[in-house]
């Protein structure tokens, strides 16, 4: 998995456990780039294909991966990072981060005529 310098483009390569799915895929539109994409699963157990040719897992989360990206968006909206060189505070920040990310997430859910922002 690691020595993947000559992967090909569109190849994929799978390593499975009893819970998790380790894949390794090449995309097809990254010709400059000869990096691998690599993720780790653990919805699957065994290597499953999507229709396009593609690993499933990859389909997935390129499907999910927009969440992810508004929810760090909306994170550095109203950041409640400070700079600390102690690791327990930084973990502190970003749990406060995400748990007003989502009290809004509920809040707008219940109430949607009312905006915050």
């Amino acid at each position: 998995m690691l020595d993947k310098k000559n992967f090909a483009s569109g190849q994929s390569a799978f390593g499975c456990s009893r819970d998790m799915t380790l894949v390794t895929y090449a995309s097809n539109t990254s010709k400059t780039q000869k990096k691998p994409v690599y993720l780790v699963f653990s919805m699957h157990d065994q290597p499953v294909m999507s229709d396009n040719g593609k690993p499933e897992i990859i389909t997935f989360y390129n499907g999910t991966k927009g969440g992810a990206h508004t929810f760090d968006q909306m994170c550095s909206f109203q950041s409640y990072n400070r700079v600390t060189k102690r690791w327990p505070l930084t973990v502190f920040f970003g749990m406060l981060n995400a748990a007003v990310v989502n009290a809004y997430v509920l809040y707008h859910e219940h109430k949607p005529q009312n905006t915050l922002i």
